[in-house]
C-alpha cells in the first residue's frame, strides 16, 4: 500500500488521540459500553480522514 505513508499514519494517530478524549467523555456522560465507543471512534476517524483528506 504505497498511499499509506508515514505522514498519513501520523495524522491518523493525532486524529485517534483527539477522538479518544471525546470517546472517554461520551463514556462518562452517556454510559455506553466500551465496545460501542471503540466502534464510534473507528467510524469517526474514517469520516474525519475522508472529509479532511487534502
Amino acid at each position: 500500500m504505497p498511499s499509506f505513508s508515514l505522514s498519513r499514519m501520523g495524522s491518523l494517530f493525532c486524529h485517534s488521540l483527539c477522538f479518544l478524549f471525546g470517546i472517554l467523555f461520551l463514556l462518562s456522560y452517556f454510559d455506553i459500553s466500551f465496545l460501542v465507543s471503540l466502534l464510534l471512534l473507528f467510524f469517526m476517524i474514517l469520516i474525519w480522514d475522508f472529509v479532511f483528506d487534502f
